[in-house]
């Protein structure tokens, strides 16, 4: 017993405890740190994929007519499939396959990389057109 009260007043188990609360405060101040520096870039991340993805319906809007004026110019052997670079971020695909004698399947694909990670992010529309009398419609 009397090893134990010397072991108390030598180290004292108040300063001990003093210590574990600095370093559990410490951590604690890290980690909310930590988290909200990863909800930043989550917030960044998600701001450049909307933006991507709005840019990616206008080209895809722009890519349809052009398929459509190249299928009414032309033929479908000529148009059948188109790669384009858009920007120097956006490249942009439309395939054309018929569906039936009366039918063509329009497949557009916009593509980017994303400047904050390694992601390609892609944008996919399928349209179906139809031919009646000579003119295409969706």
């Amino acid at each position: 017993m009397e090893f134990t009260l010397s072991f108390k007043s030598t180290f004292g188990f108040k300063k001990g405890f003093a210590s574990i609360y600095a370093l559990v405060i410490a951590l604690s101040i890290s980690l909310v740190v930590i988290s909200s520096l990863h909800i930043s870039y989550q917030r960044k991340e998600d701001a450049l994929a909307l933006h991507i993805h709005s840019q990616s319906k206008l080209y895809i809007s722009s890519l349809k007519d052009m398929a459509l004026l190249c299928l009414r110019k032309y033929d479908l052997n000529t148009c059948a499939t188109n790669t384009l670079s858009l920007s120097p971020h956006f490249t942009g695909s439309y395939f054309v396959n018929r569906l039936d004698s009366k039918s063509l399947l329009l497949d557009i694909v916009i593509e980017s990389k994303s400047p904050l990670s390694t992601h390609n992010l892609r944008t996919i529309k399928r349209f179906i057109l139809k031919d009646e009398d000579g003119k295409l419609t969706t």
